[in-house]
């Protein structure tokens, strides 16, 4: 049984952009000031995500965990060496992630936005919005690979789906979009905004990821730079009621965004 996991470096500098508020608000005062992940997010190399200082059950069995490094690793090859895209205003990319799970944890049913909110052990922005798609050619996560116009890309996702969706090893391939341009009016900061609070993130958080049996996730992780309105938005304004509140038309990489040339 392994119980002793140290942080893990790599998956950090995966998460940080998401994490940075680029100087704006006050971190001191609230953990997401002008970012989408908490200030303290702390990811260990067990893949587990939680805030710094709080305390975390290891109880991993070795075969599981050498499972997910194969499938996530499995998973990456087929997006090693590309862009995220998906309208990023900055160059991004993928890395191979996973999150393990304890022996004798409870396998969920299926990948939705409170077992993702789980997953990332409290530390996504309360209001911001976290959306799961199925990875398959369809929905606004498909249109948004294909933005790109680039072919080979394309076919390298679709590789990437047919691996998932035929490995008996894995099951419910989805794709998690964390973060939009736009907060919904159902989910928004009631009254006053939080001491410290200035601006929404535009470090966005996206993964493709599919379950286990025994309820680990394994995939790929990147993250998306949106930092202005535009169509990608206005996807879900029908359904999710979207308005755009004057004081929080600013975004943190208006002021130093990660990869903007």
């Amino acid at each position: 049984m392994l119980t002793d996991f140290e942080i893990d470096e790599r998956l950090m500098a995966a998460l940080e952009p998401c994490m940075d508020h680029y100087g704006a608000g006050d971190p001191a005062r609230y953990e997401w000031p002008s970012n989408v992940l908490s200030v303290n997010t702390v990811a260990y190399e067990s893949g587990v995500i939680a805030r710094r200082g709080e305390v975390i059950h290891h109880a991993v069995d070795p075969g599981e965990f050498a499972l997910c490094r194969r499938l996530s690793a499995e998973m990456y090859s087929f997006l090693e060496g590309t862009f995220v895209g998906m309208k990023s205003e900055a160059d991004t990319e993928w890395v191979p992630f996973f999150q393990v799970a304890n022996v004798g944890a409870l396998v969920p049913q299926r990948l939705d936005e409170n077992v993702v909110r789980a997953r990332f052990g409290g530390t996504i922005m309360p209001i911001d919005r976290v959306v799961i798609e199925p990875l398959a050619e369809d929905g606004t996560f498909w249109r948004d690979v294909q933005a790109g116009d680039d072919d080979a890309v394309v076919e390298r996702w679709r590789q990437l789906i047919s691996f998932v969706t035929s490995s008996p090893e894995l099951h419910e391939g989805c794709f998690v979009q964390i973060g939009f341009y736009v907060y919904g009016e159902t989910i928004d900061f009631e009254g006053e905004e939080p001491p410290g609070y200035e601006m929404r993130g535009s470090c966005l958080p996206r993964l493709a990821l599919a379950f286990t049996k025994r309820g680990s996730v394994v995939g790929v992780l990147g993250h998306v730079v949106w930092t202005c309105v535009g169509p990608s938005s206005a996807r879900f304004e029908t359904s999710a009621r979207v308005r755009r509140p004057p004081r929080r038309s600013r975004h943190c990489c208006d002021r130093r965004s990660p990869g903007r040339r």
